[in-house]
């Protein structure tokens, strides 16, 4: 029997939304709240959320929110959408850095282990999440509310199709394990 490739992202942990809130709520401070706020609700990985800067969040009358992705994986650009609330809550936090000064100015790995740290404090024991884990979740609701594999594929910022398919299946294991825990089986 093989054990399953690590980067399978069939093989990531995804939170549920109770776990989501949980994980939010043991956050004691405002930049990790905006870091996971990023991770969650826009699905960047680690390496886009350290790179955005305040121009980067695009809030604008009529359109959803976004986030410009320059240097996405590949080098590749990109748009992701992400709620009004954690645009608001980055245009306040950092309201007096200069528009063009990197929000996050700590290395990917500090966040990692301040990741580890928030995760420790939710109580969370049923996954062993890593702040990658927020991309996925993220993907996962999209699709599990619906929205176009070709939109997700772009939101994620993935030049294959292969790669977004697979969190079809990691929805279908979302949803079955939402229905387990209404049901109570």
């Amino acid at each position: 029997m093989t054990s399953k490739n690590r980067d399978d992202p069939t093989n990531k942990s995804i939170f549920t939304r109770f776990e989501r809130r949980e994980f939010l709520r043991s956050i004691t401070n405002m930049e990790d709240l905006l870091f996971c706020r990023i991770g969650f609700n826009a699905g960047l990985r680690i390496s886009e959320i350290t790179a955005l800067v305040l121009d980067d969040f695009i809030l604008d009358k009529g359109l959803p929110p976004m986030i410009h992705v320059r240097k996405g994986k590949g080098s590749k650009e990109r748009y992701a959408h992400v709620d009004d609330a954690t645009v608001q809550m980055a245009f306040c936090y950092f309201e007096n850095l200069d528009s063009s000064t990197k929000l996050f100015q700590k290395e990917d790995r500090t966040y990692e282990r301040r990741f580890k740290k928030i995760l420790e404090r939710s109580g969370i024991t049923r996954i062993e999440p890593t702040p990658h884990s927020m991309r996925h979740t993220n993907i996962t609701m999209l699709l599990n509310r619906g929205m176009k594999i070709e939109k997700v594929m772009a939101h994620a910022g993935h030049t294959k199709i292969k790669h977004t398919v697979v969190y079809v299946h990691l929805a279908y294991i979302d949803r079955a394990r939402r229905y387990d825990e209404i049901i109570g089986e």
